[in-house]
């Protein structure tokens, strides 16, 4: 301003205008800046009152929220009602199939009767009202769903059927064919689960000659398909019945279980040994000498009349543990038990003992070769891989030739496979599947097959809600009282009670007749 100052004077009339120009043009920009701060203190108190008021709605909304958690909390502290997935009826049923579908998962595991019980206890525990159907109930689904599922099965050529005749009490024995499919198997491997295979069929019967068993898998095959393999235990009313099957340039390959072809073998080995003969005779009295006495602890474990030689690893067991007692006298076991006694009642083992280790060598090859028979299955070269398994075996004359034996077994298939084929070689995944069954059945077995056998389909895998609704649109109660008809006609349980029945009236008609007569 100072460098500008002549230059404004000099424009001015005189020094004196300039001063006063200079003050009014000084207080006109002045005003303006007191103006514009006005405007700015106003907008500021604008700002500051829309905080308030937004410090206001905060505050209020914190409140709120407050509020929401502490219901929040009280809820969370309130029991809970569960909400179980019960699911939608399908037509015709009161429960739902989510409810259907836990009662039968549930039955396969604990068995009928306790599946009410068990429901009624976790409803109290959760503090749900459900209706729980009864036992006779789920007996009825498990039924049709185990006819659907033999009635589903897809028409498929191929395949290895497993099949095996199973009895309980009287004449009656069931003829059972398990399928496993090409596709599971290739999923599955030699390692089979009991969800891996399928029923074809569950057929009762009293006599099972040649031609029943021929007759029964046509109709098989005609609507399932014909097999790759028949497996069964090698009884030959189950073995010869295959060749029906096929074309001639097509029939099934027959594969015989190596368990039971073992179990025979070492029986024919033993049977021929004077050793074990004296060593059954001495057993069979030890198990009743033994009881209630300071001895108990060392009891034989029970012997089986059936099958026998396929159990004998227990027997052989206990036999080198009691031996390894005898020859320390200071084991803990033996604390309580005199020398004598000790002595007097199992010193007959010492005898054997040369034998007993003959005898569990052979059991060795037995073991060895069913666990590589059901890792691996039957394919080529299965013979030399099994003989590396043993051969720490062979120095012992009697293990050796229960290898050999095992070796000729296994190359006699090989020669009937494809290239590069490999197929299982057990039915104890039927023996298996079968057993669940009895667990089912309990004590009910005594009385031999009922109805309950159709429900063994369902128990080798589980039930979803949606196969419980489209097995219920295709399988009425109807159907199942058919099968039962046409299959169980007239079972043992059904006789027993006629029998009973037939007592109980003749002998009221004439206890009537007699007291008649007496007061005639």
């Amino acid at each position: 301003m100072s460098a500008l100052w002549p230059k404004y004077v000099s424009e001015c009339k005189s020094r004196l205008s300039a001063i006063a120009r200079s003050c009014f043009l000084g207080r006109a920009r002045w005003a303006e800046k007191c103006r514009e701060q006005r405007e700015a203190i106003v907008e500021l108190r604008g700002e500051a009152s829309n905080a308030e008021a937004r410090v206001e709605e905060l505050a209020q909304e914190n409140d709120e929220l407050r509020e929401r958690i502490a219901e929040l909390e009280a809820q969370l502290a309130r029991p809970q009602p569960l909400e179980l997935p019960l699911g939608e009826a399908p037509p015709g049923q009161q429960y739902g199939a989510g409810m259907i579908t836990l009662c039968v998962n549930l039955a396969r595991q604990i068995g009928l009767r306790p599946v009410p019980r068990v429901l009624s206890v976790f409803a109290d525990w959760g503090g749900v009202e459900i209706a729980i159907p009864a036992y006779q109930s789920i007996r009825g689904w498990m039924q049709r769903i185990g006819l659907d599922r033999m009635q589903s099965v897809k028409n498929s050529s191929g395949g290895i059927w497993l099949t095996d005749h199973t009895n309980q009490i009287g004449k009656e024995k069931v003829l059972t064919i398990l399928r496993v499919s090409d596709s599971q198997w290739a999923r599955s491997g030699p390692s089979l689960r009991h969800e891996d295979m399928e029923v074809l069929a569950i057929v009762p019967g009293e006599q099972w000659k040649r031609e029943d068993v021929a007759k029964a898998y046509q109709e098989v095959a005609d609507r399932c398909g014909v097999p790759r393999a028949i497996e069964s235990d090698g009884a030959v009313e189950l073995q010869e019945p295959a060749e029906t099957l096929g074309k001639p340039e097509k029939k099934p390959l027959v594969l015989r279980d190596p368990k039971h072809f073992l179990a025979n073998k070492f029986e024919a080995l033993l049977a021929s040994d004077p050793q074990y003969q004296a060593f059954a005779r001495h057993l069979a009295g030890t198990r009743s000498t033994l009881q209630q006495t300071e001895l108990a602890h060392f009891i034989p474990p029970a012997s089986k009349m059936k099958a026998r030689f396929m159990n004998m690893e227990p027997t052989l067991n206990w036999a080198s543990m009691v031996l390894w007692h005898l020859g320390h006298p200071k084991s803990e076991s033996r604390q309580s038990v005199p020398e004598s006694r000790m002595t007097e009642k199992l010193g007959w083992l010492r005898d054997f003992a040369a034998s007993i280790e003959q005898w569990q060598r052979c059991q060795e090859v037995v073991s060895i070769a069913l666990t590589f028979l059901n890792e691996q299955g039957i394919f080529r070269g299965a013979a030399k891989q099994f003989a590396k398994r043993v051969a720490h075996l062979k120095h012992n004359p009697m293990s050796q030739q229960l290898v050999d034996h095992v070796a000729e077994f296994l190359r006699g298939y090989e020669r009937k496979l494809r290239p590069r084929e490999q197929l299982p070689m057990s039915t104890e995944i039927l023996e298996s599947s079968f057993s669940l069954y009895k667990q089912l059945e309990k004590q009910h077995a005594k009385s031999g097959f009922t109805s309950l056998l159709l429900t063994y389909p369902v128990l080798l895998r589980e039930t979803t809600p949606k196969e419980v609704t489209e097995c219920f649109t295709r399988v009425k109660v109807d159907d199942v009282k058919q099968w039962v008809k046409l299959n169980l006609p007239n079972t043992l349980a059904s006789r027993r009670r006629l029998a009973y029945a037939e007592a109980k009236t003749k002998t009221k008609q004439t206890r009537s007749a007699t007291s008649i007569a007496t007061t005639a």
